[in-house]
């Protein structure tokens, strides 16, 4: 071969293993997470309400409720949902499946736990980063059981409070009735 070919050969060779290659490039700076920042929770934290007693002298730290013997207290759920509308089917959820030696062993007490109540559906509406309210739509399916007068109130409140946790107003039926919402635990047979 002569010496120009031979150049040009390597220099072909040379080209070819160059290009052959990948890139290097540096490991990437992943930081060490840091135990005083709070982490970026992505969607709506859930919370639902239970009954806390209150035991004779007791500070009222929330909504008063039942025979004025009790007040309503916010327990996370843990879960995340993606807007106000999963928050609210997923909250309620949660509080219709505590049982009442649940609540009880975590020092609560529900009125709704021997319910065979369900979400049937919610729809939420308005765009608070437009400066408009948030307003749901709750329909309730099931039959409640109420244990009478003061667990009427328990009841209701417990179901409103997790509700009016993500929105400004509300409209809840049950079973696709308003009034049946409305009158639930009357016993004068005047509510219609």
């Amino acid at each position: 071969m002569k010496p120009l070919q031979l150049t040009l050969l390597s220099m072909f060779l040379f080209l070819v293993t160059a290009c052959a290659q990948q890139p290097v490039t540096p490991p990437f700076n992943i930081p060490e997470p840091n135990p005083n920042e709070t982490p970026q929770v992505h969607g709506i934290p859930t919370y639902y309400y239970l009954v806390k007693n209150l035991a004779e002298g007791e500070e009222v730290r929330g909504k008063i409720t039942g025979c004025n013997d009790g007040y309503m207290v916010a327990l996370e759920t843990g879960q995340v949902a993606p807007d106000s509308q999963g928050a609210i089917a997923q909250a309620l959820a949660a509080l219709f499946s505590v049982t009442p030696q649940q609540a009880y062993d975590k020092g609560f007490h529900t009125a709704l736990g021997l319910n065979n109540l369900s979400v049937g559906s919610v729809t939420v509406s308005g765009d608070q980063q437009r400066g408009q309210k948030l307003n749901a739509f709750v329909d309730l399916k099931g039959q409640p059981i109420l244990a009478g007068t003061c667990d009427t109130p328990r009841f209701k409140d417990q179901v409103q409070e997790t509700i009016g946790f993500y929105v400004d107003s509300y409209t809840i039926t049950l079973n696709g009735s308003e009034a049946e919402w409305r009158c639930l635990g009357d016993e004068s047979g005047l509510c219609k």
